[in-house]
C-alpha cells in the first residue's frame, strides 16, 4: 500500500500577517541603527573649553528655520549655521520658544556674540541681529552660555565637520 502525501493547509491570511510583521521589524531595526549611527557621528565644536554637539544648518530652508519651534535643547547642544562664503547674515527670533545666545565666528575665531536673546511674543517687528564683520559660521546655544563660560572675542573655535 502506497502512502499518499499529506495535504498541508496553508493559511494565507496568517502567512501574510507574519510577512508584514517581519518587514516592519526589519524596517524598525534599520531606523534604530541609522539613528544610533547618526548620534555616534554628531558634529561637534569646541568653544570656551566646552564641546558642543551640533545640529547643522547648511541649506537656506534649514537656516531660515534655525531653532524655531524647539522647546528644549540640552546644555551641551547647539545649532551651527555653515556658510560657503563670508557673509553678514541677519538673524531674528522668529518662532523661537527658548532663549539663546548667538556667537559670530570667522574661520576659527569668535568675533562677536549676542547674549540672552529672549523669544518674542509675536513675529511682527522682530529685532534683527547681525555681526559687525563678515562671518562664515554662526553658533546658537542656550542663553547664558557666553556668560557661564566667560566667552571672549578672539577665543579659538575648533570645528569638526
Amino acid at each position: 500500500m502506497e502512502s499518499q502525501p499529506k495535504k498541508i493547509k496553508v493559511n494565507f491570511r496568517l502567512l501574510s500577517i507574519v510577512f508584514v510583521v517581519t518587514i516592519l521589524l526589519f524596517v524598525s531595526l534599520a531606523i534604530i541603527v541609522k539613528n544610533k549611527q547618526a548620534l555616534a557621528n554628531l558634529q561637534t565644536i569646541d568653544i570656551a573649553g566646552q564641546q558642543i554637539k551640533l545640529r547643522l544648518a547648511k541649506t537656506p530652508s534649514e537656516q531660515q528655520l534655525g531653532l524655531g519651534y524647539v522647546k528644549k535643547m540640552p546644555s551641551n547642544n547647539g545649532m551651527l549655521f555653515v556658510y560657503d562664503d563670508y557673509i553678514l547674515p541677519n538673524f531674528w527670533m522668529k518662532n523661537m520658544i527658548i532663549p539663546i545666545d548667538i556667537i559670530w565666528i570667522k574661520d576659527d575665531m569668535v568675533i562677536g556674540y549676542e547674549r540672552n536673546l529672549e523669544p518674542q511674543r509675536d513675529n511682527l517687528n522682530l529685532p534683527i541681529y547681525r555681526p559687525k564683520s563678515f562671518v562664515n559660521y554662526v553658533l546658537e546655544v542656550n542663553s547664558g552660555f557666553v556668560d557661564k563660560y566667560s566667552l571672549r572675542i578672539g577665543d579659538i573655535v575648533k570645528i569638526s565637520l
